[in-house]
């Protein structure tokens, strides 16, 4: 196997653009699987999110799933396991207890 190493900036770029749409398209459709949207079969729903988030992307769909799930039960409150208190709030009583930079 021959690897290809492209010295042209404007290629590089080229190259680059299409591999992070892909990588976001990607995500999107995985997403929308793990939703039921792509199709109703629970197997090809766990399929289409499998290759395309696991295969292309690289991230675990079972993992994501396991995690969505109760984000949807609980979107950006204080239950939503996907949203911790750091740097920014996504609440008021987060905003009022944050401390340091956050708080600032």
């Amino acid at each position: 196997m021959r690897l290809i190493v492209v010295n042209d900036l404007r290629l590089q770029l080229v190259a680059i653009t299409l591999a992070v749409y892909a990588g976001v398209q990607s995500s999107a459709i995985a997403h929308e699987a793990g939703h039921g949207a792509v199709t109703r079969n629970s197997l090809w729903k766990s399929w289409v999110g499998r290759f395309f988030m696991s295969f292309v992307m690289g991230a675990s769909y079972s993992a994501w799933t396991e995690r969505h799930g109760p984000h949807h039960r609980h979107p950006n409150s204080r239950k939503d396991p996907n949203v911790h208190s750091g740097l920014f709030s996504f609440n008021e009583i987060d905003a009022v207890a944050a401390k340091g930079l956050a708080g600032w």
